[in-house]
């Protein structure tokens, strides 16, 4: 009898899963995502040139393999065996590894700090307190790109960003991740939405005793430099950044790009 070969296939993902063992898209999906050979795959984890080969053309693999390949989840592991056998790669596949390394690495994005939103709640606070108090209204496009030249800055001349957080480039221009989100966590703030803009306003006084002098420096003289200017010009400014020309659409930027800014302070 003529075993069908999708049926052939859910047994042998059966035993695998059954066996704790690695299962053939899981191998493919790291391959994918380190954008290797199935070679240099193998040389990364330190098996034999054909074992992944043969592992994606259906040889049950050792548990010991297992393990080592679905390691190369955890992006540490990935740094680690590339350190150990990275003479034994290929440089195409040297060259895709670095990439991925490049485009995973947290402080890339962060800033050098894990992301606080204390820290982000009183940024926020402060940029809507002194635009408050010179008589403007603080509309979600300006504020979104005050935090990202606060931050960025900040990195450029500390090494550090102020918040964590990370940013993207969207059509208007470089935001933070989530800011919907985080703006509406924010507990100092309220929202007021109308059929054309979103006003945020400060509910309560606050305290900004999470922020330090050189911060807070940093962020009066974002507010100095782009105050009496409405959204579309900051946006259009924004435009011009390399951080945001650069960073393809929906992604992460990388605060390296901080060493290009147009607009410093």
């Amino acid at each position: 009898m003529v075993v069908d070969s999708e049926v052939q296939q859910m047994f042998f993902d059966e035993y695998c899963i059954i066996k704790g063992l690695i299962l053939i898209k899981e191998i493919l999906d790291i391959r994918n995502k380190l954008g290797v050979s199935q070679r240099d795959l193998a040389r990364l984890v330190g098996l034999g040139d054909i074992t992944i080969t043969r592992y994606e053309l259906g040889s049950i693999p050792t548990k010991s393999s297992s393990t080592i390949i679905q390691s190369l989840e955890d992006r540490n592991n990935v740094v680690t065996m590339f350190k150990s056998n990275k003479d034994r790669i290929t440089k195409k596949g040297t060259k895709s590894i670095q990439l991925y390394l490049e485009k995973t690495d947290p402080i890339k994005y962060t800033g050098n700090r894990q992301y606080s939103k204390e820290k982000f709640s009183q940024l926020t606070a402060l940029f809507i307190s002194l635009f408050k108090n010179n008589d403007e209204k603080m509309f979600v496009t300006k504020l979104n790109k005050l935090l990202f030249y606060a931050d960025f800055n900040y990195f450029k001349k500390i090494g550090e960003s102020i918040t964590g957080s990370k940013y993207q480039k969207l059509s208007y221009g470089p935001v933070p991740k989530s800011y919907t989100f985080k703006y509406d966590m924010n507990p100092y703030l309220s929202t007021i939405s109308t059929e054309e803009k979103v006003d945020y306003v400060l509910n309560e006084t606050v305290e900004y005793d999470e922020l330090n002098a050189d911060e807070i420096t940093i962020a009066e003289a974002v507010f100095n430099y782009f105050k009496g200017k409405n959204g579309k010009y900051i946006s259009n400014v924004s435009y011009l950044e390399e951080a945001w020309l650069k960073t393809e659409e929906g992604c992460d930027i990388s605060y390296d790009m901080s060493n290009t800014l147009k607009i410093t302070v």
